[in-house]
């Protein structure tokens, strides 16, 4: 199978942006071809409804009916509720339902433009020419979707992460980014300060003191908030010391 380069997996997930952007176009080209799928279809199945026979469309139900126009018409309109429903299948991870749309549209102008028997074959020509420049490109869809499948990060292939192993990356070959103006590295004074902190029993010259507030009585309701268990007759002191 040929291999797209452009969203070939790259170390250090370099490839995420560009997989990602193929990953929302291809499926955006998948609903674009079921929409125009699912609105041909409803076309012709309104179509067959008023007794308007397509030549390639109406064999199969030819053979089955034979003269009974009801029937052949209900036929008729299956055949494109199921290639609509083909088409909505493109829109999952089955790619080749989008070649099958693609295929089949081919086969009705083929065949419709050699042997055109009845007058609505000309909606099947007209309509068939526009699902298949709609599809036109479903086997580079397919082959795409694919490949995406087997590369690492699929189906999110995360921007976020990609952007932090680029800076990740950028840094390490630029060390001056770790270095304050002074020379001194930037992550060995942060570990020093906490380990000043840690190591100093929870205690910093540094801390600014805490002095305790008073409020006036007046401000509160002293009985909404006493314990409702007798057990519980107090707060109990906290270890940490705030002066």
């Amino acid at each position: 199978m040929r291999i797209n380069e452009d969203i070939a997996e790259k170390p250090n997930h370099l490839h995420y942006p560009a997989c990602l952007g193929r990953k929302q176009e291809i499926d955006r080209r998948s609903f674009e071809i079921f929409a125009v799928t699912a609105a041909s279809c409803l076309l012709l199945s309104f179509l067959s409804l008023i007794g308007m026979k397509f030549t390639v469309p109406y064999i199969i139900p030819e053979i089955l009916c034979g003269g009974n126009d009801v029937m052949a018409s209900f036929i008729q309109i299956a055949e494109f509720a199921a290639l609509a429903g083909v088409s909505l299948i493109g829109c999952t991870k089955y790619k080749i339902a989008d070649v099958i749309v693609l295929m089949t549209n081919i086969l009705f102008f083929a065949i419709t433009l050699i042997s055109s028997e009845n007058v609505g074959d000309a909606f099947i020509l007209v309509l068939s020419v526009l699902m298949i420049y709609k599809s036109y490109d479903a086997f580079s869809l397919m082959r795409d979707y694919d490949q995406l499948r087997n590369t690492e990060g699929f189906p999110i292939f995360s921007l976020i992460l990609a952007e932090y192993e680029q800076k990740l990356n950028s840094n390490e070959t630029d060390p001056s980014v770790y270095r304050n103006t002074d020379g001194s590295d930037t992550m060995d004074n942060a570990l020093e300060a906490v380990s000043e902190v840690l190591f100093s029993g929870g205690e910093s010259t540094d801390m600014p003191s805490v002095s305790p507030v008073n409020l006036p009585k007046e401000n509160y309701n002293e009985k909404r908030y006493m314990p409702k268990s007798p057990k519980i007759s107090g707060i109990i002191e906290s270890p940490i010391r705030t002066r």
